[in-house]
């Protein structure tokens, strides 16, 4: 997946950047090599702020917010699979 990071606000440091490209290359395997992603890490007063996009056949998109970003890409990841799969299993019963 090619991942861009967005930053408003929010200093990303090499641990975090190097952690979320670990956790997000996990959704390779839902989505594929070539697929785009749009990842935003915001901060607006004490809540952190992580909004990912992936630009597939359908746009999934996932937010969540708490008192810390290393939460919120726990978060983020069960819900962009869940959208994958509700999206999938309607498409296969679409066609069948």
């Amino acid at each position: 997946m090619k991942i861009e990071i967005m930053n408003h606000g929010y200093n990303l440091d090499d641990k975090l950047k190097t952690l979320l490209l670990k956790k997000l290359k996990r959704l390779d395997k839902y989505f594929g090599a070539e697929t785009a992603a749009r990842l935003n890490l915001s901060q607006q007063g004490g809540n952190y702020i992580m909004e990912i996009t992936i630009f597939a056949e359908k746009t999934v998109r996932a937010e969540a917010s708490g008192a810390d970003m290393n939460a919120n890409i726990d978060l983020l990841i069960p819900r962009i699979k869940r959208q994958f799969r509700k999206e999938h299993t309607k498409s296969i019963a679409e066609r069948g």
